[in-house]
Protein backbone atom coordinates (compact mmCIF):
# COMPACT_ATOMS: atom_id res chain seq x y z
CA UNK A 1 0.00 0.00 0.00
CA UNK A 2 0.70 3.41 -0.54
CA UNK A 3 1.51 5.45 2.54
CA UNK A 4 1.71 8.83 1.17
CA UNK A 5 5.93 8.95 0.93
CA UNK A 6 6.17 7.35 -2.40
CA UNK A 7 4.30 8.25 -5.48
CA UNK A 8 1.61 5.48 -6.59
CA UNK A 9 2.73 3.26 -9.06
CA UNK A 10 1.37 3.76 -12.65
CA UNK A 11 -0.55 0.66 -14.03
CA UNK A 12 -1.61 -0.98 -17.27
CA UNK A 13 -5.00 -2.09 -17.73
CA UNK A 14 -3.90 -4.88 -17.50
CA UNK A 15 -3.03 -4.09 -13.97
CA UNK A 16 0.98 -5.07 -14.20
CA UNK A 17 2.65 -1.91 -12.91
CA UNK A 18 5.25 -0.25 -15.51
CA UNK A 19 7.78 -0.15 -12.56
CA UNK A 20 7.04 -3.96 -12.08
CA UNK A 21 7.42 -4.77 -15.81
CA UNK A 22 10.74 -2.64 -16.00
CA UNK A 23 12.47 -5.02 -13.47
CA UNK A 24 10.98 -8.26 -14.90
CA UNK A 25 12.77 -6.63 -18.90
CA UNK A 26 15.99 -6.25 -16.83
CA UNK A 27 15.55 -9.89 -15.81
CA UNK A 28 14.76 -12.06 -19.00
CA UNK A 29 17.04 -13.97 -20.92
CA UNK A 30 16.35 -13.99 -24.54
CA UNK A 31 16.35 -17.60 -25.91
CA UNK A 32 17.57 -18.12 -29.79
CA UNK A 33 15.80 -21.34 -30.91
CA UNK A 34 18.54 -23.67 -32.64
CA UNK A 35 19.57 -23.48 -36.24
CA UNK A 36 20.03 -27.09 -38.68
CA UNK A 37 21.17 -25.22 -41.46
CA UNK A 38 22.53 -21.20 -41.42
CA UNK A 39 24.33 -19.29 -44.07
CA UNK A 40 26.04 -16.46 -43.25
CA UNK A 41 26.69 -13.40 -45.63
CA UNK A 42 27.14 -16.32 -48.38
CA UNK A 43 28.39 -15.93 -52.61
CA UNK A 44 28.04 -19.00 -54.82
CA UNK A 45 29.08 -19.39 -57.81
CA UNK A 46 28.66 -22.50 -60.36
CA UNK A 47 31.90 -22.44 -61.84
CA UNK A 48 34.59 -23.73 -59.88
CA UNK A 49 37.24 -20.49 -60.83
CA UNK A 50 36.13 -18.08 -57.70
CA UNK A 51 36.46 -15.35 -60.44
CA UNK A 52 33.89 -16.36 -62.28
CA UNK A 53 30.33 -14.77 -62.36
CA UNK A 54 28.85 -14.95 -58.78
CA UNK A 55 25.37 -16.64 -58.95
CA UNK A 56 24.02 -15.70 -55.59
CA UNK A 57 25.07 -12.52 -53.62
CA UNK A 58 23.91 -11.38 -50.41
CA UNK A 59 22.56 -14.72 -48.83
CA UNK A 60 21.74 -15.34 -45.34
CA UNK A 61 19.50 -17.92 -44.07
CA UNK A 62 19.32 -19.90 -41.15
CA UNK A 63 16.76 -23.03 -40.58
CA UNK A 64 15.54 -23.54 -37.04
CA UNK A 65 15.11 -26.50 -35.81
CA UNK A 66 11.53 -28.58 -35.95
CA UNK A 67 10.05 -25.52 -38.48
CA UNK A 68 9.18 -25.79 -41.82
CA UNK A 69 10.68 -23.56 -43.76
CA UNK A 70 9.50 -22.93 -47.44
CA UNK A 71 11.57 -21.47 -50.25
CA UNK A 72 9.34 -19.77 -52.62
CA UNK A 73 9.55 -16.83 -55.32
CA UNK A 74 8.86 -16.17 -58.84
CA UNK A 75 10.63 -18.16 -61.53
CA UNK A 76 14.06 -17.51 -61.94
CA UNK A 77 14.55 -15.67 -58.63
CA UNK A 78 17.45 -18.48 -57.51
CA UNK A 79 15.57 -20.96 -55.64
CA UNK A 80 17.26 -24.19 -57.44
CA UNK A 81 20.43 -22.19 -57.50
CA UNK A 82 19.82 -21.44 -52.92
CA UNK A 83 18.90 -25.21 -52.27
CA UNK A 84 21.97 -26.29 -54.50
CA UNK A 85 24.28 -23.75 -52.72
CA UNK A 86 22.50 -25.24 -49.18
CA UNK A 87 23.89 -29.11 -50.59
CA UNK A 88 27.16 -27.84 -51.44
CA UNK A 89 26.81 -28.61 -54.83
CA UNK A 90 28.42 -24.78 -56.11
CA UNK A 91 31.43 -23.43 -55.22
CA UNK A 92 31.08 -21.16 -52.32
CA UNK A 93 32.79 -17.90 -53.19
CA UNK A 94 32.57 -16.26 -49.12
CA UNK A 95 30.51 -16.22 -46.51
CA UNK A 96 29.97 -18.99 -44.16
CA UNK A 97 27.50 -22.00 -44.55
CA UNK A 98 26.71 -24.44 -41.71
CA UNK A 99 24.99 -27.17 -41.63
CA UNK A 100 24.65 -28.79 -37.57
CA UNK A 101 23.90 -32.15 -36.83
Amino acid sequence: MNDGKEPPRRRHTSGVSTEDEEEVAENLTTIEAKNVFEISDGEFSWHLNKEDEVALKDINVKIPVGKLTMIVGQVGAGKTSLISAMLGEMTTVNGHVEVIK
